[in-house]
């Protein structure tokens, strides 16, 4: 009687005992005020992080150029289809004419140059070199078409509705949404090698013949940064990105009372010889 008994008493406990689970699971976000009214952005979405919420937003579902924004995805793409990351990499001399006509910013590698795959990334983000990820695109699949397929099937997966790649340079076809960047960016933070990248601000590559001492890379957000404090936590990374269709850009994580957050802005005024207004919105 009484093991009867205590089975149908444990029995009967179950659904408590997981609705507590479920409760667990929902973690709660603190409850926030935030106001991106006064941005110089005029596209933005805050998100938090760990659950992907949106905290606070203004026109984030309005298309927009993602300019070097472009890049999170290439990066991304790249971390998941390179096998070895030690792997020696020629940097092919057939882009030069590209990046000098489209005026790209690079990491500064020599046409011909052997590098490892894992200072592409670096090189990728840290300095957005369009020298890279032309490197990367040939190196995993052949073609920078072919890896723009691989791009844009990411983007379907991972549900990013509004977002189409044709090109690593400004395209009309080219675009995104800062909701649909945020939800990338959140993805792909959970990548370690992507991670570990984003949140570099200094980077050392190896050495090479023509680089006897690496070329030291500094990540583009980081030179805006310098000046700036964030009260109450720290701006963790970010990838910045400009063109005079897009405006300034930023894709940014921070953490603030130990709490991670994502935000996405785009389309503020400004360039790259002027105050770094995306910078300061996310500040």
């Amino acid at each position: 009687m009484t093991l009867a008994g205590n089975k149908k008493k444990e029995k009967e406990s179950k659904p408590q005992e997981k609705k507590q689970e479920v409760e667990e699971k929902e973690e709660a976000i603190p409850k926030l005020q935030v106001d991106l009214g006064s941005l110089y952005s005029e596209n933005a979405i805050l998100i938090d992080e760990k659950t992907g919420k949106t905290i606070a937003e203004k026109n984030s579902t309005k298309q927009i150029y993602p300019a070097s924004l472009t890049k999170i995805m290439t990066v991304l793409v790249g971390a998941e289809n390179l096998k070895d990351l030690q792997k020696e990499v020629t940097i092919p001399a057939e882009i030069q004419g590209a990046l000098i006509e489209n005026h790209a910013s690079v990491a500064g590698f020599e046409m011909g140059e052997k590098v490892k795959a894992e200072d592409l990334l670096y090189g990728a983000i840290l300095s957005s070199g369009a020298d890279c990820c032309m490197t990367i695109a040939r190196e995993v699949a052949g073609t920078e078409e072919e890896y723009l397929k691989l791009m844009n099937k990411k983007a379907e997966e991972l549900g990013l509705k509004h977002t189409h790649f044709v090109s690593g340079f400004h395209h009309e076809d080219n675009y995104s949404t800062v909701e649909d960047l945020a939800k990338l960016l959140r993805e792909a933070l959970q990548n370690k090698e992507f991670y570990k990248v984003f949140t570099t601000d200094t980077y050392t590559t190896t050495a090479t013949k023509e680089h006897p001492d690496g070329i030291e890379l500094k990540s583009t957000l980081y030179k805006n940064l310098d000046t700036m404090e964030v009260t109450g936590g720290k701006i963790l990374g970010g990838k910045t990105g400009y063109t005079d269709a897009a405006g300034l850009c930023l894709a940014s994580l921070a953490e603030i009372n130990g709490r991670k957050y994502v935000l996405v802005t785009a389309k503020a005024d400004g360039n790259l010889f002027t105050e770094g207004f995306h910078v300061t919105d996310a500040v």
